[in-house]
């Protein structure tokens, strides 16, 4: 999967001129936490979110930095956090050069993108215009229709079997050698002699996220004869 396979619609965007207080209203009315911001042209010059705004004069939460930290971070730090507590207009608020992705950009990296770097909105650009957006809820809405998608996967008893070799021998902690796996009409069974919990665990989840499995039975170690269902 890619960007342009879960990113949704541009939506509402602003200009750098655009006062704060609009952009904050527009914002909330969309119940959206960002916005981005394009200039005349219609490229993407910025992204103004909830995180810009919370340090502002109007709150009486803007940033004070007396004594030795004020000489520390020096008159031009100190102008700056007094532009963005004051500033009326989004260009002087905004964050400048934004991250942004393509449509080809897979979901892996957007993911690696939003941990990294803790956002919670991703604008997507093609030449520098703006075509979309993504946000965490664009991944859960994948997650979602990956998950209907497998189950209406047709699955039969040697698939399933060798799906989860497959995911067993790719993985590392995964004690391929000390695991029989037995598989009839979607209900696995999970022979061997794996003591240690973590493993075991792990591997029964491996095989409760194989598409068409039913139920998986832990007999992994000698005295473990409880079923753990999928």
């Amino acid at each position: 999967m890619k960007a342009a396979d879960i990113m949704d619609a541009p939506g509402p965007s602003v200009s750098p001129e655009t006062a704060v207080v609009e952009a904050v209203r527009l914002m909330h009315a969309h119940k959206v936490s960002g916005l981005p911001v394009v200039d005349a042209a219609g490229l993407l010059v910025g992204m103004i979110t909830e995180g810009d705004l919370l340090r502002r004069s109007e709150l009486g939460t803007e940033r004070k930095i007396t004594g030795f930290a004020a000489v520390q971070a020096g008159a031009q730090k100190l102008a700056e956090e007094f532009v963005r507590a004051h500033a009326q207009t989004i260009g002087d608020v905004m964050t400048k050069g934004p991250v942004a992705i393509d449509e080809e950009t897979a979901i892996a990296a957007i993911v690696s993108l939003i941990e990294d770097k803790h956002l919670h909105l991703i604008p997507v650009v093609r030449q520098g215009r703006l075509i979309g957006m993504i946000g965490r809820p664009c991944l859960l809405r994948a997650l979602i229709e990956r998950a209907d998608a497998q189950i209406e996967e047709p699955t039969d008893d040697e698939s399933i079997r060798n799906q989860l070799i497959a995911v067993y021998d790719r993985e590392a902690w995964a004690p391929l050698s000390q695991v029989d796996v037995i598989v009839r009409n979607g209900n696995v069974e999970l022979r061997g002699n794996v003591t240690d919990p973590t493993k075991r665990k792990a591997l029964v989840v491996a095989a409760q996220a194989i598409p068409g499995v039913k139920s998986v039975s832990d007999h992994l170690a000698p005295k473990s004869l409880g079923k753990a269902k999928a």
